[in-house]
């Protein structure tokens, strides 16, 4: 592996662990942007949310913004340890986003990589988002009602199974280890 891969893999590492440490210790999400062509972080690990949402900063959005396609990698937590919302999947439309992942709390790590897929509107991706949530839903709530799942696993696997259909909506590569 050459020079410049240690350095990315060095500061991908380094942020995965400040997103771990920092979520586990405060209960909330936190979110960074690396630019993959010289492998730094846009800005420091942050939060700008708390225990369900987490926003860019305005430095990050206009790097965002004038970063060349497929040239950012999106990292961020979910202390519920469920897969990507319809608000993570709406980086699929900034077309500097190559790849975003979540790191659940329960270390598991879900990857979306949009680069060859479609690229929708922001508001194709909530309306198919919701489409698939209210399709699996009624199931789920069977599930933890006749005691077969938890709550918490019921909104880890429905999570999963929506972001499984979205991939193949669009023609991203999903997947969860």
């Amino acid at each position: 592996m050459s020079k410049r891969n240690n350095d990315h893999n060095s500061e991908y590492n380094k942020a995965v662990k400040d997103i771990w440490d920092k979520g586990q210790k405060s209960g909330y999400e936190y979110i960074c942007f690396i630019d993959l062509a010289t492998g730094k972080l846009v800005e420091p690990v942050h939060t700008d949310g708390d225990a369900h949402y987490v926003s860019p900063t305005f430095v990050e959005i206009d790097h965002l913004m004038s970063a060349p396609p497929d040239s950012i990698h999106m990292i961020h937590n979910h202390p519920t340890s469920s897969s990507f919302s319809a608000e993570d999947l709406r980086y699929s439309t900034v077309p500097s986003v190559r790849s975003t992942e979540i790191l659940g709390h329960d270390k598991i790590k879900y990857t979306m990589m949009f680069k060859d897929g479609q690229r929708p509107l922001a508001s194709e991706i909530k309306s198919t988002y919701d489409y698939e949530f209210g399709k699996g839903f009624p199931g789920y709530v069977g599930k933890v009602l006749r005691g077969e799942m938890t709550e918490h696993e019921a909104r880890k696997a429905h999570s999963h199974e929506i972001n499984q259909a979205m991939a193949d909506k669009y023609g991203w590569e999903y997947r969860r280890n």
